[in-house]
């Protein structure tokens, strides 16, 4: 398995032997997930990334929504 941190958001992406890959984000519950992956959650998701990717997903939400 190959594992990439990638963005300032700190995207787990995995490929495993057969080529598929797998992309986890800062919002996802990785408790079900390998140790390896929950490692990796645990040492790159801080507080201040998950806050990040928060506001980034409710920008995008907003986008051409009147207020």
């Amino acid at each position: 398995m190959i594992y990439d941190i990638l963005s300032e958001y700190k995207h787990i992406n995995t490929t495993d032997e057969n080529g598929h890959k797998s992309v986890y984000t800062p919002d996802m519950d990785v408790s079900g997930e390998s140790q390896e992956i929950k490692d990796l959650a645990d040492k790159h998701w801080t507080q201040e990334v998950k806050d990040a990717w928060e506001a980034k997903l409710a920008s995008e939400n907003n986008i051409g929504i009147d207020e």
